[in-house]
């Protein structure tokens, strides 16, 4: 027989003696048990927005947290991204009760049709119970180069106003 999750159970026992005795307001004692599940999680991925030139790459992390009372085996897949355009380190993930594990996820791409926006979801299972939790999040490929983190070599400061810069790209062209 089951009991449904949230049910409360009541247990009591009473005890009695053949003799005599001064207190009986000890003789008897009530319990209280919530049902829970034991196959319970927290998952997440961070950031949840990003934007890369194309012929760069940018990570993700994704967490997960096995709040349940049992160890339970995680599986994990991403919809919405063409399959050459991203590595997941691992596909599933055992954790025990307590345990957290942060994956790593690489997206990049190298051809100008994937410029723009594309957003994704990464979907977290339960093996245990079946219960799915999806992380939604987006990468933006720009065509255009993206220039940031200019500094002179040593910090130094630039006596000009005028700047040459070059910069080189993996990146097919059409």
């Amino acid at each position: 027989e089951y009991t449904a999750i949230g049910t409360t159970l009541n247990a009591q026992a009473n005890v009695s003696t053949t003799t005599p005795e001064a207190t009986l307001t000890n003789n008897s004692t009530s319990a209280q048990t919530s049902v829970v599940d034991g196959h319970e999680f927290t998952a997440s991925i961070s950031p949840t927005v990003h934007t890369v030139g194309l012929g760069g790459s940018t990570a993700y992390e994704i967490m997960i947290k096995n709040t349940g009372l049992t160890e339970d085996r995680y599986t994990i897949s991403l919809n919405g991204l063409n399959t050459e355009w991203y590595t997941l380190s691992q596909t599933s993930v055992a954790l025990l009760p307590g345990q957290t594990a942060r994956l790593p996820l690489t997206v990049h791409a190298d051809s100008c049709s994937a410029s723009g926006d594309h957003p994704f979801d990464v979907t977290i299972r339960s093996e245990a119970n079946q219960q799915d939790q999806s992380l939604p999040a987006s990468v933006t490929f720009e065509s255009g180069p993206r220039v940031s983190g200019l500094v002179p070599l040593g910090g130094s400061t630039l006596g000009s106003r005028n700047v040459t810069v070059t910069w080189q790209t993996d990146a097919e062209t059409t």
